[in-house]
């Protein structure tokens, strides 16, 4: 095919509207005529055309979920560690009025150490064993 560069773009594009028919023009039922006369079958360019378009719409779908749970985690961690943080603010209220002045460094060591939930519980628990052994409050005055 020597020799094609000597035409420019234009002159291909009067070539090919003068062999080809002008598609844009055309229904769909010439179209598929037109294919199925020249032996064109386009059962798979348009089964990969649907797969290419299926898979972005996947990958669209994958990314509004990957933020909607970055959102929902960020929800779920505020909701669950927010009562965390009411309860070591109650219990901090708790032991500075209410526990025994020869406990109360004990339980707050305790309280500072806490980490999870289960700790703060145990804390908790082990407050209430102290108020049921010492009903009165324990601070006894010499």
């Amino acid at each position: 095919m020597a020799g094609l560069e000597r035409f420019d773009n234009l002159a291909w594009d009067r070539f090919f509207d003068f062999v080809a028919p002008d598609v844009a023009q055309m229904s769909m039922s010439e179209l598929d005529a037109e294919l199925q006369r020249a032996g064109v079958d386009m059962t798979k360019a348009v089964a990969s055309v649907r797969l290419a378009l299926d898979a972005r719409a996947a990958r669209e779908k994958l990314a509004r979920a990957r933020e909607m749970r970055a959102t929902i985690t960020k929800k779920l961690c505020d909701y669950a560690l927010g009562p965390m943080e009411d309860a070591r603010q109650i219990l901090h209220q708790m032991i500075s009025t209410c526990a025994p002045q020869a406990q109360r460094g004990v339980l707050f060591r305790k309280l500072e150490q806490a980490a999870t939930d289960d700790d703060v519980r145990s804390l908790l628990e082990d407050i209430q064993r102290l108020e049921q052994l010492d009903p009165g409050g324990g601070d006894v005055q010499p």
